[in-house]
């Protein structure tokens, strides 16, 4: 919920206004991949959560950019993920099959719609994702 006060704060108060900082020197990303990586091996999710503000506050990327960043700091540690889990006894193939091919299928229509929209508009529909996803992991437990 914290993240997405203060990304929709950045967005809707912010406005356009370019900062006075230089954008981090790009060896620090590994920051940003060390912590999403711990936060994705440990819930699953993570990386895709914290990179987007990461990279657009400290390192100047657009939304789009930096979700299409997101997506390449997941998709190593996923196959890697899947393996340990799976190694373990962990992963229901008979469900995670179908949840997969629909999840390849979903993703061209997500990709398509991210970058037609305006920036403002994307970065606000993902803080409503989190939002949503803080909403639901309070109700449910």
């Amino acid at each position: 919920m914290i993240l997405a006060i203060y990304y929709a704060y950045r967005v809707l108060f912010a406005g356009k206004e370019k900062t006075s900082r230089m954008p981090l020197a790009w060896g620090w990303t590994s920051i940003v991949g060390l912590v999403g990586g711990l936060l994705s091996g440990m819930f699953g999710v993570g990386g895709a959560v914290v990179a987007p503000p990461a990279l657009t506050t400290f390192f100047g990327l657009t939304q789009a950019e930096s979700q299409g960043l997101a997506l390449a700091l997941i998709a190593p540690g996923t196959a890697i993920a899947l393996a340990t889990y799976s190694y373990a006894g962990q992963v229901d193939w008979h469900t995670g099959l179908p949840l997969a091919a629909g999840g390849v299928i979903g993703i061209y229509g997500g990709v398509a719609l991210a970058h037609k929209l305006p920036e403002y508009r994307l970065r606000l529909l993902f803080c409503g994702l989190l939002v949503a996803t803080a909403f639901f992991l309070l109700r449910h437990g």
